[in-house]
């Protein structure tokens, strides 16, 4: 009547197709997470991880120099500022109250 089994069957198909999808999204979840682990536990994986482990340490060690060196840069040029301007800036004449 109006095609009610027909609607039941395709249901079913469709609840059937559903579950076996759900399955092999499963399956291929954990293959991906076997696949990775292996990956990331091989030489090959280990060697990368500390490749890019020593990359970020040698780049915290440049941003450490370069401050460092800006500091020490900032701190040498007022000291020769300060010399230069000691150096070559007439002092005013001192006057002498001694001439009577």
């Amino acid at each position: 009547m109006f095609g009610l089994n027909k609607m039941y069957q395709e249901r079913e198909q469709l609840y059937l197709r559903c579950q076996r999808q759900q399955a092999k999204a499963g399956a291929d979840r954990k293959l991906a997470k076997k696949q990775t682990l292996e990956a990331i536990s091989s030489t090959k994986g280990l060697l990368v991880s500390f490749a890019l482990g020593l990359t970020t340490q040698c780049e915290i060690a440049q941003q450490s120099r370069r401050t460092i060196l800006k500091g020490i840069q900032t701190e040498v040029l007022g000291v020769i500022s300060q010399y230069v301007a000691a150096r070559f800036n007439p002092e005013p004449p001192q006057s002498n109250s001694s001439k009577d």
